[in-house]
């Protein structure tokens, strides 16, 4: 059975809009000795807020909602997540954890389509991560509601946080040139949808009059990487056309091509130099390979703030937000050898 606000008044001796009060964040009008006497009293009865008069009274939920897709680019890596929920902890928040539609998804005929976030009031607002072109129908759902909600990693005209991606890149690739390396290859083995990261690598490689050299094909399955690159590098190795340093998109083809590189006798770093963007450090082939990373909290820190701001008034569009990329140092550079 819940405890009432009068049974508090009547165990502290006090009056019930006093307690009231001290328990709905006026506390400071009033002497601590009064402070305390209300507190203990909630205490010893096991009291606690009741979150649908908060709702009624202030007009916020004080929580947040993170929409998560399935695609890898729609969902946060653990790092982020923890930041995430110790922020809102911070802020005596909490957060609602609901599952994004797809791009194909109905949302005007189909409501089961609609995350309840979306459909009902149940947060102040919402951080959505997308690294690809929203659906249109979400955006469409999100304006027409005035739901307050900000992209992360999605790049847009406002109430956005991203990953300066090309510039990380551009930076990483353009310590490779000053250590001696010209064919730099840029690996995209899997397909991935990746724009900024082959503009910063171009942006290097065509600043010091260099080539671009994208290694593209159809998409390759992970179990299948190895097999390729063997036979790639083998390849310009026959020729004598080998490349001496290569950036992969994701770990699986940095792994990939420090296993082809042993499997043809090539040593890392001395024959090859490895690079690759990933959320964390690329540790699981014995060696360290040097990333351009995602700092994942940083996002979420900075995606509070602009929703903050977005909560406060949903008609004003939020100046977008550029998070630098991180140089996680590997052992996987060194200059060229030939």
């Amino acid at each position: 059975m819940s405890v009432t606000i009068k049974q508090i008044a009547l165990r502290a001796g006090l009056s019930v809009p006093t307690v009231s009060r001290v328990l709905n964040h006026d506390a400071g009008l009033f002497r601590p000795e009064t402070r305390e006497k209300v507190q203990r009293a909630a205490r010893e009865l096991g009291y606690r807020p009741n979150s649908y008069r908060m709702v009624l009274r202030t007009k916020r939920f004080n929580a947040i909602g993170l929409l998560c897709g399935d695609a890898p680019g729609c969902r946060l890596g653990d790092e982020g997540f923890r930041a995430l929920v110790v922020e809102l902890h911070g802020r005596n928040q909490h957060l609602v954890v609901g599952l994004s539609p797809d791009a194909s998804a109905s949302l005007a005929d189909d409501e089961t389509a609609t995350p309840k976030m979306l459909r009902e009031w149940s947060v102040d607002g919402i951080l959505i991560p997308c690294s690809t072109d929203p659906p249109a129908a979400l955006l469409d759902l999100i304006q027409r509601n005035h739901i307050p909600a900000i992209w992360l990693r999605c790049r847009r005209a406002a109430d956005c946080v991203y990953l300066d991606e090309a510039a990380g890149v551009r930076t990483a690739i353009e310590r490779l040139i000053r250590m001696g390396h010209r064919k730099i290859i840029f690996a995209n083995l899997a397909g991935a949808h990746c724009p900024e990261l082959y503009a910063g690598y171009r942006a290097a490689m065509e600043g010091a009059g260099l080539v671009p050299q994208p290694l593209a094909p159809a998409p390759v399955a992970p179990a299948n990487q190895l097999s390729f690159l063997t036979h790639w590098l083998r390849s310009q190795r026959d020729r004598g056309d080998l490349p001496t340093a290569a950036f992969s998109v994701d770990a699986n083809g940095a792994t990939a091509f420090h296993s082809a590189a042993l499997t043809l006798g090539l040593s890392v770093p001395g024959d090859l130099s490895l690079l690759a963007s990933h959320d964390g450090p690329v540790e699981a082939t014995g060696i360290a390979i040097t990333a351009v990373r995602s700092p994942e909290a940083e996002l979420c820190r900075q995606g509070l703030g602009a929703l903050a701001e977005k909560i406060a008034d949903s008609s004003v569009d939020v100046a977008p937000r550029a998070v630098p990329m991180l140089f996680e140092e590997g052992a996987s550079l060194a200059p060229p050898n030939r």
